[in-house]
């Protein structure tokens, strides 16, 4: 079976590269084991969990923090897009996508 998780490492790789403060990370409500697991990757950065707040919530932090690493989501690359940041990266290449041109 596939999924469109992506693995703990992809945000580990980035995370480890980056300088910041506080790491918040946005997730919905936590309902499996295997949920809980994933988050312990995060612990050295004792991050801040915002779960299960409201879409409007959610989304304006998703939208004006800093530094957005963000999931496949369609709400996350939503809020990527409606960011007023002016540098914004987008690593498709680095998760096998074809970025097409033009």
């Amino acid at each position: 079976p596939t999924s469109d998780i992506l693995p703990p490492k992809y945000y580990l790789d980035i995370l480890n590269k980056l300088s910041f403060n506080k790491l918040y990370i946005v997730c919905d409500k936590l309902r499996h084991d295997w949920e809980y697991r994933y988050l312990e990757f995060f612990r050295k950065w004792n991050p801040t969990f915002v779960i299960g707040d409201t879409l409007l919530k959610d989304g304006a932090l998703m939208r004006d923090c800093p530094t957005l690493i963000h999931s496949n989501s369609t709400f996350a690359w939503l809020m990527s897009f409606f960011s007023q940041k002016s540098d914004k990266k987008r690593l498709y290449r680095e998760m096998g996508i074809q970025q097409q041109k033009g």
